[in-house]
């Protein structure tokens, strides 16, 4: 099913790039975690009779892969877009652009129900969905855990695919926190109920509609322990602004000044000034914090942010997002 959607995205990002080609022709070849080897042996290969190639991909990890686009000689006549789910829109070649089309955070902007504010009684003011193990999520998780804090946020994590055993068991009583996995919530065996997972507009999962704030875990953040920059952003980031709650990003560096390129109100003074460019380590202790200090504090941090949050939920139905994606495309290759 992704891939479908993603083809037919892609569709949709070579017409909104049809104006500013008098005769363009493109060609869309997806190249999904391509190793610089596999990369070199399409493009050596490559005589599509094409006037645009699209090359997309979520996040484009590495620098050499960049550099062959750039200098490869079956693409020194054609316009080339490099897509990334990540923040940058930049030229980086005669006929090269970098540009930032996140499918699916783009995904669905059907119209919205009128905004409401939540409940004023709820018990546990946070929420945060983890299904992957990616090694930021299970950080995070234990961190709670060694904090006692786990019972204060509506949390999940499931125990699936690899955990690198290097890295987390250099943790004190790691092994005590990896027996508790998977954490559920008592209704995700409930087949009525739809899970985290979910494409479309709304957001269905009660640990949503039943927390002040959402703690975005992105599938991407730094390469942690690695501190690689990564930048990537997914249908996780806009869940906050459709379920009306306050938005806590564990993600890359950069990303909450990227979401607000696009407008949407960040709430910055619930973290230090300085959290977008922290590493994920440290991220992660600012979150805990913040979790620390109970569900009155995010209870009052949230009806004193109604308006902020009432603006990011209209925002995100109102198209403008898509549009001023497509607007910093135009303006770096107009």
């Amino acid at each position: 099913m992704h891939i479908q959607f993603t083809i037919l995205e892609f569709r949709k990002l070579s017409r909104e790039l049809e104006h500013l080609f008098p005769t363009n022709t493109t060609f869309t070849q997806p190249v999904a975690a391509w190793f610089p080897n596999q990369l070199a042996q399409f493009l050596d290969m490559f005589n599509q009779p094409c006037d645009t190639l699209l090359l997309t991909d979520e996040l484009w990890r590495y620098p050499e892969s960049i550099e062959m686009v750039i200098n490869h000689p079956n693409l020194k006549n054609k316009n080339v877009f490099i897509v990334t789910s990540g923040y940058q829109n930049k030229q980086i070649g005669p006929r090269t652009w970098m540009i930032s089309w996140p499918i699916y955070f783009l995904h669905s902007l059907n119209s919205a129900a009128d905004f409401s504010t939540k409940p004023a009684d709820l018990k546990i003011g946070f929420n945060c969905l983890n299904n992957g193990t990616q090694v930021h999520r299970i950080l995070l998780g234990y961190q709670l855990h060694q904090r006692g804090l786990l019972d204060q946020v509506l949390f999940t994590q499931n125990n699936q695919g690899p955990l690198n055993a290097l890295i987390l068991n250099t943790y004190p009583n790691m092994e005590e926190y990896k027996k508790l996995l998977p954490i559920l919530l008592p209704d995700q065996n409930d087949p009525s109920s739809k899970n985290s997972r979910d494409y479309g507009p709304y957001v269905y999962h009660h640990s949503h509609q039943n927390s002040y704030c959402n703690i975005v875990t992105e599938s991407e953040t730094d390469g942690f322990p690695y501190q690689l920059p990564l930048e990537m952003i997914t249908e996780k980031s806009r869940k906050p602004f459709v379920a009306k709650q306050i938005p806590i990003m564990l993600a890359g560096r950069g990303h909450i000044a990227y979401l607000k390129s696009l407008g949407f109100e960040m709430m910055e003074d619930l973290l230090s000034p300085n959290y977008d460019y922290m590493w994920t380590d440290q991220k992660i202790s600012a979150i805990v914090d913040v979790v620390a200090k109970g569900p009155t504090f995010i209870k009052d941090f949230y009806f004193d942010h109604l308006r902020e949050i009432e603006h990011n939920h209209e925002l995100w139905f109102s198209g403008k997002v898509k549009q001023l994606i497509s607007q910093q495309i135009y303006d770096i290759v107009a």
